[in-house]
């Protein structure tokens, strides 16, 4: 996914993501380090990164949709 993260790996103090460039490849590997007593931040971060896909892929479908039904549009004649 451009732009994003994925969890690679998870245990119970720490999380390792993986980020993407702007074409999708990958960026860097972080690892992000917690403690104990704030273990609701690794949840939290798994809700972001998954919400994160969500919103990217209805961006991309609503954005593909768009540029076909205005590729059609200027096809059968119709003005811009």
């Amino acid at each position: 996914m451009p732009n994003g993260y994925d969890i690679v790996s998870q245990q119970k103090d720490s999380v390792t993501i993986k980020s993407f460039n702007i074409i999708g490849e990958e960026k860097d590997t972080i690892t992000l380090l917690f403690s104990v007593n704030v273990l609701w931040e690794i949840e939290e971060l798994n809700y972001g990164v998954k919400q994160q896909k969500d919103l990217f892929g209805f961006l991309f479908t609503a954005s593909s949709i768009s540029i076909l039904m205005l590729i059609l549009k200027l096809h059968k004649g119709e003005k811009f």
